[in-house]
């Protein structure tokens, strides 16, 4: 039995050491719901790089308007301005 404060590492090789015990369909399962938690991290982790890539995208764009507001309103024409911040 795995204590209940073992670290991740022990947890994991208490978990290596046990299938060594299991039946051939125990350990097919096994294998099955390790690349089934892979597959699910995996769609996880490529959610969240969209999502940050998305939001600095449109903070990039916030930005830009922002800038873009602040040169008009301090005097600068808008063409000048957007050549000036290349949009």
């Amino acid at each position: 039995m795995v204590p209940k404060n073992a670290s991740k590492d022990i947890k994991t090789a208490y978990d290596i050491a046990n299938t060594h015990q299991w039946t051939k369909e125990e350990l097919n399962v096994y294998r099955y719901w390790l690349r089934e938690e892979s597959s699910y991290n995996s769609a996880l982790q490529d959610a969240s790089d969209k999502s940050l890539q998305e939001g600095k995208k449109e903070g990039r764009t916030e930005a830009l308007q922002e800038a873009l507001k602040s040169l008009i309103d301090s005097g600068m024409g808008e063409e000048e301005a957007k050549k000036l911040l290349k949009i």
